[in-house]
């Protein structure tokens, strides 16, 4: 069995370390694979679009049947878009491999699933993409007040995100 662990975060500031710990752990402990049968896909990039390097690696790799189970520790940082995720998870149960979810408790493709499973993960998904949305709007407004306040003097103000 090959596995493939996706981690990702926002910025480059952010780490990665403890969802590799989450993925490659969940991945030994529960399905039993040895260190040398895990790679790891990193990202530091927005959820909020599918065009990341590791992320196009990791489904090409799934694709090409390289790679026949994916981790992940939680949905958000699989997709920030349902519409995004339910393709991926598609695509990977299409490809004939199979999908989990650490943190969330779910698993695609490994014959287990059940309806209620495929509900959880649209209502996570659905809150993950609401989150995004919620934060970019916040980030907007935030810079938009800035910039009308006559007493912001820490030099110019950053430009509105369109």
């Amino acid at each position: 069995m090959k596995v493939g662990c996706y981690c990702r975060v926002s910025t480059p500031e952010q780490n990665l370390d403890r969802q590799i710990e989450s993925t490659t752990t969940y991945s030994q402990s529960e399905l039993d694979v040895a260190l040398s049968e895990l790679q790891v896909y990193r990202d530091k990039a927005t959820g909020t679009n599918t065009s990341r390097e590791g992320y196009k690696r990791l489904m090409g790799d799934v694709e090409a049947g390289e790679v026949d189970t994916v981790v992940v520790h939680e949905i958000s940082r699989l997709a920030r878009s349902l519409q995004d995720l339910d393709r991926t998870v598609s695509r990977v149960m299409e490809s004939g491999a199979t999908i989990h979810f650490v943190r969330d408790g779910l698993s695609f493709g490994d014959g287990d699933e059940q309806p209620m499973h495929r509900l959880q993960m649209q209502m996570l998904g659905a809150f993950a993409e609401w989150e995004a949305r919620v934060k970019r709007m916040n980030t907007r407004e935030g810079i938009a007040a800035r910039q009308a306040n006559p007493e912001y003097h820490h030099g110019p103000a950053p430009c509105v995100l369109v």
